[in-house]
């Protein structure tokens, strides 16, 4: 177990969680975690050998090529040398094109960053889950981490492209709604009305001004007319 994930289960018993809800989160945050961990590991190291393969394979057979044709030298070695070198740069880069693993490296890595800075505002109270009380907050952090980890699978499974992981944006489960506002009224009913302002309307003469109070309904206002 990493330093993070160790830190994170700590404060996660310090929170006013209940039995079953700190249960579901070390039953499954934990877990996606540790294994996101693995899963980078593994392709940060295939992607740094890769890497070092084809470097170094590029430099020793440009360097070769000049001594090949040198006299006084074992050209044979020399061949066979480069010829080692030619096969491993080859492989190399086969297997870094076959197995997406410059892909899979960066997108790994977006994955993981995404979980701990999940796991972090949800003990801290930050970010989505700021303002709301803790039965709130566990229910959005496992909306947001399912999220997170149907969306890899996609993405890994499909071969699309890192930076659909880091547009991904969780679904959130929790939204602002006024508390003077009737659970019946229809969603796309506008709530800002604004303020009507006063108004002064003046007739044709210019010789009466009338004067309309802001708490005047607007709609039941058709025309003002002044008759001298």
């Amino acid at each position: 177990m990493s330093s993070d994930v160790a830190h994170f289960s700590h404060l996660v018993n310090g929170l006013p969680l209940g039995t079953y809800q700190r249960d579901v989160i070390m039953s499954r945050y934990v877990p996606l975690m540790i294994g996101a961990e693995h899963a980078y590991a593994r392709s940060c190291a295939a992607y740094i050998t890769s890497t070092l393969i084809i470097t170094v394979a590029s430099v020793v057979i440009v360097a070769l090529i000049p001594l090949d044709k040198m006299a006084g030298l074992n050209t044979s070695v020399i061949f066979w040398i480069n010829f080692s070198f030619s096969v491993a740069l080859a492989l190399a880069n086969k297997f870094m094109h076959a197995f997406s693993v410059g892909q899979k490296y960066i997108f790994r890595k977006i994955y993981l960053e995404k979980l701990r800075s999940e796991g972090w505002a949800f003990v801290s109270g930050t970010d989505k889950y700021s303002g709301i009380d803790i039965d709130t907050r566990f229910t959005l952090f496992c909306s947001r981490i399912e999220h997170l980890k149907i969306k890899s699978l996609e993405i890994e499974s499909t071969g699309s492209s890192p930076n659909d992981m880091i547009a991904a944006g969780p679904a959130d489960a929790h939204t602002d709604v006024p508390a003077d506002i009737p659970a019946d009224v229809p969603a796309d009913t506008p709530t800002d009305i604004p303020a009507v302002p006063a108004t002064t309307a003046i007739n044709s003469n210019n010789d009466e001004i009338i004067n309309i109070d802001n708490e005047v309904d607007r709609d039941n206002i058709d025309i003002f007319t002044t008759k001298k």
